[in-house]
């Protein structure tokens, strides 16, 4: 658990934005002038202009219309440098979004937008380029999100407009938006399950990590119940990139599969994709199968030494226990069980043995 002097010392870096807070001034171009209201012009002239019935406003009461000019265009710069912890930690995410329009003419004037996320000298770190779009029905949704390059420290927003019909631009932007999305906890980059020996090594790599308590390895044979087999700790906050193993010194015979639940400082958690494995190979236990399988009224336990164990369980698909006995013998009569999918475990040898098998 993190101190109380810590998780304040957090939050005063934390700009009031970082509740999807739009940091774009001026966004709808409903201050007019929109040059000198956030916006700064590169060329052409791009103004405010009310809604009219083509096209109607995407929201509010006006749009940016580009005027006159045949190639118009202007920005905005975002000073994202209260976030930089995050962002150096390779964990901020930004959502961009734009909304263009074109008036019904062939050819149509087009409209594009370009993000640029650059560092304290101004070189670009990272684009997005919606490249030119004309939509004359309706409003086209622009959008991109994406993790900000390690050392961001401004976005340049640029809106343009170009002329391919009339003597009007008629390519119109509204409703902008460029907003901070909650840093993500883990970065995950691999996750990997192989077998070594009569083990199995999970493998994975961050490439960042925010309040990284650690991972709790979990495991199951069903794909229903989980059990908890290990904790690996985290490295907490870093940007760099982080290589975790795991050794399950005592795997299940049969198909194994794997997640990894990691949990921050304040008890958060998020889940792993899942990796499995099928291991066949565990020493004198490796010959043992089931037989027949698929089996309609009886199953054999082939190349079974009984006294390696000490009870026996199945349960279903489900993980409830249909099962379990000490008096241990070479076949099970299931002629009354459900159709389905079963697992048996064999308990007492180590590792414990799960076999999977399916009922007719």
């Amino acid at each position: 658990m993190k101190s109380k002097n810590k998780y304040l010392l957090w939050l005063l870096f934390l700009p009031l934005s970082v509740w999807a807070q739009n940091l774009l001034e001026n966004p709808g171009a409903e201050t007019s002038p929109v040059i000198g209201n956030g916006w700064t012009l590169v060329s052409g002239n791009i103004t405010s202009v009310g809604c009219g019935v083509n096209p109607p406003c995407q929201e509010g009461s006006h749009l940016f219309f580009a005027n006159q000019f045949a190639n118009s265009e202007c920005y905005q710069i975002v000073d994202v440098s209260a976030y930089s912890i995050t962002i150096d930690n390779g964990t901020q995410k930004f959502a961009f979004s734009d909304h263009v329009r074109s008036f019904p003419q062939s050819p149509a004037d087009v409209a594009r937008a370009v993000v640029e996320y650059r560092d304290s000298g101004g070189d670009i770190l990272s684009t997005y380029d919606s490249d030119y779009h004309s939509s004359t029905t309706a409003w086209l949704l622009l959008t991109d999100t994406r993790i900000a390059p390690v050392g961001t420290r401004s976005i340049k927003v640029r809106i343009l407009a170009k002329r391919n019909n009339g003597t009007n631009n008629d390519a119109y932007h509204d409703d902008l938006s460029l907003e901070p999305l909650a840093p993500l906890p883990v970065e995950m980059v691999d996750f990997q399950a192989i077998a070594e020996d009569n083990k199995i090594k999970l493998t994975w790599q961050t490439a960042a990590e925010l309040d990284n308590d650690g991972f709790l390895v979990e495991r199951t044979t069903n794909g229903q119940i989980w059990e908890k087999i290990g904790f690996v700790q985290g490295y907490g906050t870093t940007s760099e990139m982080h290589g975790y193993h795991f050794l399950d010194e005592n795997p299940l015979l049969g198909l194994n599969y794997y997640r990894l639940r990691q949990k921050d400082f304040e008890g958060k958690e998020e889940y792993s994709g899942v990796v499995s494995i099928d291991f066949l190979n565990l020493g004198d236990f490796g010959n043992l199968r089931l037989a027949p399988n698929p089996a309609t009224t009886q199953i054999q336990l082939m190349n079974l030494e009984l006294s390696d164990f000490d009870y026996l369980q199945v349960t279903d698909h489900h993980g409830r226990r249909v099962l379990m006995t000490h008096d241990l013998a070479s076949s099970l009569e299931i002629g009354h069980w459900e159709p389905g999918i079963y697992y048996l475990q064999l308990y007492g040898a180590k590792p414990t043995i799960t076999l999977r098998f399916f009922k007719n």
